[in-house]
């Protein structure tokens, strides 16, 4: 059984003990807490959009390979 504690984050690659898991992709909760208080004048901004892209790439291929 997969847990959110046995998946890497999506993100930074760090166990996500205390994140959150859709599709069997975590996303730990410092992670989850950056990307929440992110705004678009962040300089890491661009990179969190980014990655948020293909976090939602990532989940669009999974559930197609489901079917």
């Amino acid at each position: 059984n997969v847990t959110v504690a046995t998946l890497p984050c999506f993100f930074c690659g760090q166990e996500a003990p205390d994140g959150l898991a859709i599709a069997h992709i975590a996303i730990c909760g410092l992670c989850h807490e950056r990307l929440v208080r992110s705004c678009p004048g962040d300089p890491d901004y661009d990179v969190w959009v980014r990655r948020l892209r293909a976090f939602w790439q990532g989940l669009a291929e999974a559930a197609i390979s489901q079917d």
